[in-house]
């Protein structure tokens, strides 16, 4: 079976999708034949040039959802991952644009629509009238990498935020730890007003950006804590990425952040917009040993669920009903 992948542009420092679906082709190395096409950013050119492959699965990774009109229906699989740039960032014109040229022509030619949540699918349904036994979940996987430090946690209280976009919620992480003895270790880009309020409330922190996936792993390992509380999210890959280095997590008590922790049984949810309760659950995290050693030994076992060849197996198997 020959399989093309068909992907974004490549851009430094844009790298999720394709660190995702190296991980899945991956674990179809020795089951099928992979060809990856990236997109130029000229479609007259991309599509005289999808007319060569004769592959036998047309997959589209991401983002470029368009592509699937210049392939043939019977075999193609659009992957979507989320919808939330639509349903939140967008209006007028162009929400109405980007609802026929990145959804609703997509959706209605490929065969098969793959999403990464059931939340997401839910949202894909919702704002595009598909029918919804055309969509199947399929979850992310967690790089092997990510497994728990063989040297001893030094005594601390970190806290962990990855993530610089406005639905990450970094502002009610820092009002929540005002006046709490931890430290925030934060993978993201701060602006001006993040910084100063960091500094009003004399939190110490530290700021990373543009990791090694190597650097990332050290700083799961040197963290206590992983708060990833957003407010919308289509899948939430840290979460599992801490979990499966054993630590515990704080996320949202709902959409896909709930679901990919089997409703909070491998993690602590909390109400996103509720500063005391984002408190709260730093502090049990913290202050009550059995409590964190239960969330890490549920987190350890909830990412087995995770597993790159798993979801390899899965799209094998969509793949073997084209």
């Amino acid at each position: 079976m020959i399989v093309t992948f068909f992907s974004r542009r490549q851009r430094p420092g844009v790298y999720s999708i394709e660190n995702v679906f190296q991980l899945i082709q991956l674990g179809l190395t020795t089951k099928v034949d992979r060809i990856n096409y990236f997109a130029s950013g000229k479609i007259l050119h991309d599509f005289i040039r999808s007319l060569k492959y004769k592959s036998d699965v047309f997959h589209i990774t991401g983002h470029v959802h368009f592509y699937v009109a210049f392939l043939s229906p019977k075999k193609t699989i659009l992957t979507i991952h989320d919808v939330g740039h639509y349903e939140i960032t967008l209006s007028g014109l162009k929400k109405w644009l980007y609802k026929v040229i990145w959804f609703q022509m997509p959706l209605a030619r490929a065969r098969y629509v793959t999403t990464i949540s059931n939340f997401s699918k839910e949202r894909i349904v919702r704002n595009f009238s598909v029918n919804p036994d055309k969509v199947k979940v399929i979850y992310n996987p967690v790089n092997p990498a990510f497994r728990p430090s063989l040297e001893p946690r030094q005594p601390a209280k970190v806290i962990l935020q990855i993530g610089s976009g406005s639905n990450k919620n970094l502002n009610n992480l820092i009002e929540s730890a005002k006046g709490l003895k931890c430290k925030l270790l934060l993978i993201s880009k701060l602006d001006d007003f993040q910084v100063n309020k960091l500094k009003k409330y004399s939190i110490e922190f530290e700021s990373k950006c543009n990791l090694s996936l190597a650097e990332l792993v050290q700083v799961y390992h040197s963290a206590d804590v992983l708060f990833f509380a957003s407010t919308y999210e289509g899948f939430g890959l840290p979460i599992i990425e801490a979990q499966a280095c054993g630590l515990p997590v704080i996320t949202s008590n709902f959409g896909s952040m709930a679901e990919i922790t089997e409703n909070g049984k491998s993690a602590h949810l909390v109400d996103p917009y509720n500063v005391n309760e984002i408190r709260d659950g730093i502090e049990k995290i913290f202050n009550d040993n059995q409590y964190r050693s239960n969330l890490v030994a549920n987190g350890l076992e909830n990412a087995k669920r995770f597993s790159y060849q798993l979801i390899a197996d899965q799209y094998l198997k969509l793949y073997t009903t084209l």
